[in-house]
C-alpha cells in the first residue's frame, strides 16, 4: 500500500517496525512473555474484577513472577519512549531488552537454545516497541480493559484518544506475521497473508499466520466496524484504517471476517449478533412498541452480503 505518512516521526518508526522479519518458534514464546508483562494486572484483585490475559502459545508456563520483573524493569524506562524520536524510541527498546536477556536469560532463553542470544534480543525488542506504541502517551489510540458484552468477563479494548478522521491510518495498531508458520499455537490472533505481503517473494505462503502485536487487540464487530484491515506492501505487517469518522474515547473496532466466530459452527457473539437482553429491547422498539426485527435483520444481511467471502484489506 501506499499509505499516508501523516506523522512522519510515528510514519518512520511503525515503517521501520513493519520492516521486521520474525521466526513462529521464537515469537511464540516471547509474545506471550512481553503481552503479560507489559498489560497483566500486577495487583491481586477479586474474581470479579480479575483480567486473564489470553496468549497465542500452547505452552505458555511462564511464572508471574518474571512477568512483574520485566514489568518493573519496564517502568523505569517507559518515559524515554518518545514516538517523536524514532532511533531514541528503539533504543531505548533495545536496552530494555539487552537488560532483560542479560539480568534474567532463562526467562526467554530457557528451552530455545536453537536461537542465539543476539537474534532473541533482536525479537524481543521488537515486541516491546510494537506492544507499546498503544501505551504511549501521544498514541492516538490506548489500550483499556472492559467488561466484554457477550460474556461475563474483562477482556483488551482499544479506544480513540483524540478524534480520528475517516481514511486516516491509525499507524499504532500494527500487526506483524511470522515469515514461517508453525502449528502449535492457539486460534487466538491469526491472519491470511494478503497478496500485496511480500508479493515479490516467490516463496511466500497465503495460508493462516499468527499475528502479533497492538492490531490483536481490536474488538470484532460484524458490521459496525469502524476500520478495515491494510496490508502494508511487500512486509509481513498489516495495519489498520478509519473506515469513518471516529470520535475520542470511542472505541475501535474491526471485522475480522464475515462468518469469523462462526466457522466451527458457534455463534458469533459479537455485540451485532448477541440477542438483545430484555432490558435493552426498548431501545430497538418503534413508535407502535413493536420490536423492529425484520428492519434489524434485514440490515445485517445486507451488510454481511457486501463483505461475503473475503475481507476487505484496504484499497484495490
Amino acid at each position: 500500500m501506499a499509505w499516508n505518512q501523516g506523522d512522519s516521526n510515528k510514519f518512520s518508526l511503525v515503517n521501520h517496525l513493519s520492516l521486521v522479519i520474525l521466526s513462529s518458534s521464537a515469537i511464540l514464546h516471547i509474545d506471550p512473555l512481553i503481552v503479560n508483562a507489559l498489560f497483566a494486572q500486577q495487583k491481586a484483585k477479586s474474581e470479579s474484577k480479575t483480567h486473564n490475559i489470553q496468549t497465542i502459545s500452547l505452552e505458555m508456563n511462564m511464572e508471574p513472577f518474571a512477568h512483574a520483573i520485566i514489568w518493573s524493569m519496564f517502568e523505569k524506562i517507559k518515559h524515554q519512549l518518545n514516538i517523536q524520536d524514532p532511533p531514541a524510541y528503539m533504543s531505548t527498546a533495545e536496552k530494555l531488552a539487552k537488560s532483560i536477556l542479560s539480568l534474567y536469560p532463562l526467562f526467554v532463553w530457557e528451552n530455545k537454545k536453537s536461537e542465539s542470544l543476539a537474534t532473541l534480543s533482536w525479537y524481543l525488542d521488537r515486541c516491546i516497541a510494537a506492544y507499546t506504541l498503544v501505551i504511549n502517551p501521544e498514541a492516538i489510540v490506548h489500550l483499556k480493559v472492559k467488561l466484554l458484552g457477550h460474556a461475563n468477563q474483562k477482556g483488551f479494548a482499544i479506544h480513540a484518544t483524540k478524534d480520528i478522521i475517516k481514511g486516516e491510518y491509525i499507524q499504532e495498531l500494527l500487526g506483524l506475521m511470522p515469515e514461517d508458520r508453525t502449528k502449535n499455537y492457539t486460534d487466538l490472533s491469526t491472519i491470511t497473508p494478503h497478496p500485496d505481503n511480500c508479493n515479490n517473494d516467490k516463496n511466500s505462503s497465503f495460508d493462516e499466520k499468527l499475528l502479533i502485536g497492538p492490531i490483536r487487540f481490536i474488538n470484532h464487530r460484524c458490521f459496525s466496524y469502524n476500520v478495515e484491515f491494510v496490508a502494508v506492501r511487500n512486509t509481513y505487517a498489516f495495519t489498520v484504517v478509519a473506515t469513518k469518522d471516529i470520535k475520542a474515547s470511542e472505541e475501535i473496532l474491526l471485522c475480522y471476517g464475515v462468518n469469523y466466530f462462526k466457522e466451527d459452527g458457534s455463534k458469533c457473539l459479537c455485540e451485532d449478533c448477541r440477542e438483545i437482553p430484555e432490558e435493552e429491547e426498548e431501545v430497538s422498539k418503534n413508535s407502535t412498541g413493536q420490536i423492529n426485527l425484520e428492519e434489524q435483520i434485514k440490515a445485517r444481511k445486507d451488510k454481511r452480503g457486501r463483505q461475503k467471502e473475503k475481507r476487505k484489506l484496504g484499497p484495490n
